[in-house]
């Protein structure tokens, strides 16, 4: 059985699992579909789409400390998926999928 891309994320420390900067090119490599651009905050984020309907549907890529990426633009946050993660398509949310 393939491995789904979920399984590979890291568990936080309230025991969610959770799609980091590090582990992000790993999840492009498996599924390169499925990533979007959304409002974030005043700003934009970036992530991935689970394409499940009961939950955890969307996984914003988090830093660190466990905050969203952020961007000033849609076109940065492009930028980012295209440069650091090799994506090339990204659909833009109209709203957060939180």
């Amino acid at each position: 059985m393939n491995e789904h891309w979920t399984d590979v994320l890291p568990v936080n420390e309230h025991g969610r699992r959770a799609l980091t900067f590090s582990v992000a090119r790993r999840v492009v490599a498996m599924d390169p579909a499925g990533w979007y651009v959304a409002p974030f905050s005043l700003g934009w984020t970036v992530g991935k789409a689970t394409g499940r309907t009961d939950k955890d549907r969307y996984f914003h890529v988090v830093k660190q400390d466990g905050e969203p990426l952020f961007f000033d633009s849609v076109d940065a946050a492009h930028s980012f998926l295209r440069l650091e993660l090799k994506v090339t398509r990204a659909a833009v949310m109209s709203h957060s999928g939180d």
